[in-house]
């Protein structure tokens, strides 16, 4: 802070108090210490300097141009632009102050202000046509100025000599315009002269696209003779095979692709994951063990790339085939041994697949490696797949003891009070619900189930309706929550108030469910609506067929006859 106040004191004396001759010295002397500031990074006090010197010396072009660079390095990109334009203003032959204020406008999005000032520099400093015209080429192709964009690329290459990025430019350029043949003809003038890998397969693409196969196939020989690993040139020579049901041909050009320690493992990756996408299921599926052996050609040349690992594992699992699916994610998960997110995706995909024992049995030895609670849950998943309903809940119970957090105690005692009650277990199971809820009040499955299950077994019927009816308030649009506070209002003889949360639990998946069904049937049939019971009775046998409400039939058979006898 001393600093600044000594320049502002010398600032005043050599201002007010020397005759004008030494004052003009002092602001150069000043003018320069702020030039030096900028040059070391010092642009806080650079800017503070540059500041007062315009104040003192407002005509002073040099001091509004290094104000608003100050103010470009100080991210001041609004105050930069008025400092440059005031310095472009005051001195307008300088070609550097409208060349660095046009930069800034491109720099913050301001293309058509930038376009303006450039064409005013291009016709203001003709000998300055060369860098200016390569900067305007861009600038009218976005701004849709084709034939602008097309003049300007002629003066570059009259000053720099035609290029392959000016000829592709102008090939781009000409395509749209509409002009395919004169940009076909570019390329290949300038291939003729100055054959390049790139140039060539553009060419190949060209003709591909135009449906001339055996011009196409050329050009990416010819590319790839230059380049023997060009990556486009190879995927367009595959691609003209393949159209042309040139299959050995297609599988000999993309294996040498898929072997190939020069082509990037994510480009690879990304065409497996691509053919899976584009190619018609039925021509994968007939050409299945060829397409199998470009994955392992793949794998064979990158077997740690976790990408490419994990695309090999999608690829057999989308064709079906979840144990060589498994083969890959589980190389990928002992690979790195330390990542959670691999060896959970390999656990994932050994649920997919139904194999419970091998899930089981690695995710018990992930949890002891890692530490990580998702694996008991993966643990406690197979074990009830497999009806092992101890195992659950000792899993469960293990996770609840190793976490502080009150949602990863209340799904856990949730979890351990539905095994509890699977198993017959009644008073077991309400008591890990109620430790579920002193965890967290607001658990809705364990307000769920708690609920049901009391009701259902004779419970008290008050504390089930308070816990539903927050279950459904904290979780309003899930049709199981509905149905549970439903069928208690029912069973307090409140069909009236329990069936509109039936009509909205069949928005939110009722239908699909023939418990549901049933419960909404019974309700109706307590409000005297018997036609419409029997419609939502028929719904629920149709959605019975496993067994899911084992009386049903016997029931509707006795609220037939019910039906009958109250005509």
């Amino acid at each position: 802070m001393k600093k600044f106040k000594l320049f502002r004191w010398i600032a005043a004396i050599l201002l007010f108090l020397l005759p004008r001759v030494s004052q003009a010295q002092g602001i150069d002397n000043l003018m320069l210490d702020a030039v030096a500031m900028y040059q070391n990074g010092q642009f806080k006090q650079a800017k503070q300097q540059l500041k007062d010197l315009a104040k003192a010396a407002p005509d002073n072009d040099a001091v509004w141009y290094y104000l608003g660079l100050t103010e470009v390095e100080l991210g001041d990109a609004l105050g930069a632009i008025a400092h440059l334009s005031k310095a472009a203003e005051l001195d307008p032959g300088n070609y550097w102050y409208r060349q660095r204020l046009a930069t800034l406008y491109g720099a913050t999005g301001n293309h058509k202000k930038q376009l303006e000032l450039l064409e005013a520099i291009k016709r203001d400093f003709p000998k300055k046509t060369l860098s200016t015209a390569y900067e305007l080429v861009n600038l009218y192709i976005d701004a849709g100025r084709f034939d602008d964009a097309l003049a300007a690329l002629e003066e570059v290459e009259k000053g720099m000599g035609e290029s392959e990025e000016t000829v592709r430019t102008r090939y781009d350029l000409l395509r749209s315009m509409g002009r395919e043949d004169e940009a076909a003809q570019a390329l290949e003038e300038f291939s003729a002269v100055e054959p390049s890998a790139s140039a060539l397969s553009m060419l190949g693409d060209y003709y591909l696209e135009a449906g001339k196969d055996s011009l196409a196939l050329e050009r990416y020989s010819e590319s790839l003779r230059l380049d023997p690993e060009y990556i486009p040139a190879l995927l367009g020579k595959s691609e003209v095979y393949r159209k042309g049901n040139r299959t050995d041909e297609y599988f000999a050009t993309m294996g040498e692709f898929m072997s190939s320690q020069v082509v990037p493992v994510s480009s690879k990756s990304m065409y497996i994951s691509n053919a899976l996408k584009a190619l018609d299921p039925r021509y994968l599926g007939q050409m299945q063990s060829r397409f199998d052996t470009l994955v392992n050609l793949a794998v064979a040349a990158h077997p740690s790339d976790t990408t490419l690992l994990q695309t090999a594992g999608m690829y057999c699992y989308s064709t079906n085939r979840p144990d060589k699916a498994a083969r890959f994610f589980k190389m990928n998960a002992d690979l790195y041994p330390d990542s959670p997110r691999l060896e959970a995706m390999y656990e994932e995909l050994l649920g997919m697949s139904g194999d419970w024992t091998a899930l089981r049995r690695r995710a018990e030895e992930a949890y002891r490696r890692l530490g990580d609670g998702r694996f008991l849950e993966y643990a406690a998943n197979a074990a009830y797949q497999q009806k092992d309903y101890q195992a659950v809940i000792d899993y469960s119970t293990i996770k609840v003891n190793n976490s502080e957090e009150p949602l990863d105690k209340a799904s856990g005692w949730t979890v351990v009070g539905d095994m509890y009650y699977s198993m017959g277990r009644r008073n077991k199971a309400y008591g890990a619900y109620k430790k579920a809820l002193k965890a967290d009040p607001d658990y809705v499955p364990a307000l769920n189930n708690y609920a049901y299950y009391l009701a259902i077994n004779g419970g008290c019927l008050k504390k089930a309706e308070t816990m539903a009816a927050k279950a459904v308030e904290l979780s309003p649009n899930e049709g199981t929550y509905l149905d549970t506070y439903a069928w208690i209002l029912h069973l307090l003889k409140k069909d009236a108030q329990a069936k509109p949360l039936y009509q909205k639990t069949m928005v939110y998946g009722g239908k699909d469910s023939a418990v549901i069904l049933d419960h909404y049937a019974e309700v109706l049939f307590a409000l005297g609506e018997y036609d419409l019971a029997r419609v939502y009775w028929q719904q629920a046998r149709e959605k019975n067929s496993s067994g899911e409400v084992p009386d049903l039939d016997e029931r509707i058979a006795k609220r037939e006859k019910a039906m009958s006898s109250s005509r």
